[in-house]
């Protein structure tokens, strides 16, 4: 049995943000971009984590120096549309 190679990273992500029409009745619906982490199996996007707070609460410098640069390599992979999953955004 052929074992799924599991793995994430730091991804740049974009969705269409739409306004509860009610509370603000001339906003139009904004794009908005995040990084969040994006988990993988066999090289494919299968889930995010879109909440959760990246550089928060971590237990050292170093660690929030490591995920600072993990971050920085997502800005050099195409950016992921959450409104397509798992697609690419295109421009």
């Amino acid at each position: 049995m052929k074992k799924d190679k599991r793995y994430w990273n730091f991804r740049v992500v974009t969705k269409l943000y739409i306004y509860d029409k009610e509370t603000y009745p001339d906003r139009e619906p904004e794009r908005l971009f995040s990084v969040c982490e994006v988990y993988y199996t066999d090289g494919k996007p299968d889930s995010y984590i879109e909440s959760k707070r990246i550089l928060g609460d971590m237990e050292s410098v170093k660690g929030l120096k490591w995920t600072t640069k993990k971050i920085k390599k997502a800005f050099n992979k195409p950016i992921l549309d959450i409104d397509n999953w798992p697609n690419k955004w295109k421009n």
